[in-house]
């Protein structure tokens, strides 16, 4: 088969603070960059994971990002992963990048990982749901050069192009939730709405959670289009929350916590909220509802996997790869 005739040279850097600039105007223009990449949401957590992203250029214009880090807490620094702090990360590339020219940037990627002393690579690509213009580009070339999946996990995501389709009990449960005189509005109120998730967590899984109340406050405030927050009140006590993040140029929103107490959780406030928000992102034309996953290294929880299905929702796969550099 003939080759493509490449004249494009690419040159490659590491980010820097110098870059802010350029680099956030890139994520916002990408194919598959979203605002988890944006330097507002990255830097707030600069202080417990060290940042090895790369910048890539074709011929003086910036054509490409790789999304990579490691925990300052590692005792292995041969491991870049690509991102430990966040959902996803990896090669964020420009709108209509042709295949052979995401397999010279990615080689390009890997020999210079290895040149800066890797040994390994890990990558949790930025999956369909998250993207504006999904490929499996990365799928073919993770193929084609040796990666090996080592983990696959269940996220669930409803298509909010189509009137919601809830099942008989889900709808019970809203006239439930309608009938306690639950109200449901946006709010800035993190603190109480940590104290129900922190409570709720521990009580399920014995962990508290990856956020502070400041740090949501300060995610929020740095980023206040797209970190929302809903709460669900009686009277004038909160007895739930959904924090979403929300994407409108990539045509997304994902429930990251959604959390009741035991009130809340009687009056079926968790099914009003995940409604609500539904709702409120298909007035905004989001076009894609995140649940979150359903697994923990790739361990269904069934009974959680059927609740998020119970809202008309179906599976979509993230994978994580690994590569020895």
């Amino acid at each position: 088969m003939k080759e493509v005739v490449e004249t494009t040279i690419y040159s490659i850097r590491k980010y820097t603070p110098q870059d802010i600039d350029v680099w956030n105007e890139f994520v916002g223009k990408s194919a598959n960059g979203t605002f988890l990449f944006k330097r507002s949401y990255m830097d707030y957590h600069k202080d417990r994971f060290e940042d090895h992203s790369y910048l890539i250029w074709d011929e003086g214009s910036l054509v490409a990002l790789f999304v990579a880090g490691s925990a300052r807490t590692t005792t292995d620094k041969s491991v870049v992963v690509a991102h430990p702090g966040l959902t996803y990360g990896g090669l964020v590339h420009k709108s209509g990048l042709k295949y052979y020219k995401f397999e010279k940037i990615y080689n390009l990627i890997l020999m210079q990982l290895k040149h800066d002393g890797f040994t390994k690579l890990i990558v949790k690509p930025v999956s369909r749901v998250f993207s504006s213009e999904y490929s499996e580009a990365h799928e073919f070339y993770f193929y084609k050069y040796g990666f090996s999946i080592i983990s696959q996990e269940i996220n669930s995501v409803i298509d909010l192009t189509k009137a919601l389709s809830l099942t008989r009990a889900r709808k019970k449960n809203l006239k439930k939730a309608d009938a306690s005189g639950l109200r449901i509005e946006q709010s800035v109120n993190f603190h109480d709405f940590w104290a129900i998730m922190a409570s709720s967590l521990m009580k399920t899984h014995g962990v508290r959670p990856v956020h502070t109340a400041e740090e949501l406050l300060l995610l929020h405030q740095s980023n206040p289009n797209n970190i929302i927050l809903f709460t669900a009140s009686v009277g004038d006590k909160i007895v739930g929350g959904t924090l979403l993040f929300m994407d409108e140029s990539k045509g997304f929103v994902h429930s990251q916590y959604t959390h009741a107490n035991e009130e809340g959780r009687e009056i079926r406030a968790i099914d009003a909220m995940v409604v609500t928000a539904a709702m409120y992102a298909q007035k905004k034309g989001i076009r894609k509802f995140s649940f979150g996953i359903s697994t923990v290294n790739s361990e269904i929880n069934y009974g959680l996997l059927s609740q998020k299905e119970d809202f008309g929702s179906v599976i979509e796969l993230m994978h994580i790869y690994e590569k020895q550099l």
